[in-house]
């Protein structure tokens, strides 16, 4: 199970950097896996309508590569006080560093924070977990009982990818068979 949050970072010349770190934030242990998806970025409202604002993302890659990048540059001009940037970008399990490298801005990042849930996990909106109907074993204990449940998950996801290969390579030998 997964659910959607909004996430909002804001840059200015007091705020060069922003940090989106979800572990940081307190993480739970019913929660795999986080993402951000970074969708808009907006300059504005803008005094110097002539500077330029350049924002920079940092976060690791495959194989903990780093990657350092120019993200998008905004600058208004004398007609309207703003600027945007439509993007669609994810960064998956990382941390993602942005900055204010050039302009004093204000500059704010939306995205939307992913987070998915073991699948037997329900979290309420008051934040108390309930275990769906599935019974796990008593003698299996906190840390223990944690890690049986992210096996199964494991399992049924492999399961589930050998079911969607499968069916693929159904789906292309019939391809062959046509031709």
């Amino acid at each position: 199970m997964s659910k959607e949050y909004l996430w909002v970072g804001k840059l200015d010349k007091n705020t060069k950097v922003v940090v989106f770190n979800p572990l940081e934030e307190g993480e739970t242990d019913a929660i795999i896996s986080h993402s951000l998806l970074v969708k808009k970025v907006l300059l504005g409202p803008c005094k110097d309508s002539q500077e330029l604002n350049v924002i920079e993302i940092e976060t690791e890659g495959y194989l903990d590569d780093e990657i350092k990048t120019t993200l998008c540059c905004l600058q208004a001009t004398n007609d309207k006080k703003f600027d945007q940037c439509s993007i669609d970008l994810l960064v998956t399990h990382n941390e993602a560093k942005f900055s204010l490298v050039e302009g004093s801005g204000p500059v704010t990042i939306f995205g939307q924070h992913l987070a998915e849930y073991l699948e037997d996990e329900i979290i309420s909106e008051d934040g108390d977990e309930e275990a769906e109907e599935e019974e796990v074993s008593p003698e299996l204990t906190g840390k223990k009982r944690k890690e049986k449940k992210l096996l199964d998950y494991q399992k049924r996801l492999q399961k589930w990818k050998f079911l969607m290969k499968k069916k693929t390579m159904k789906r292309k030998m019939r391809m062959r068979k046509w031709k």
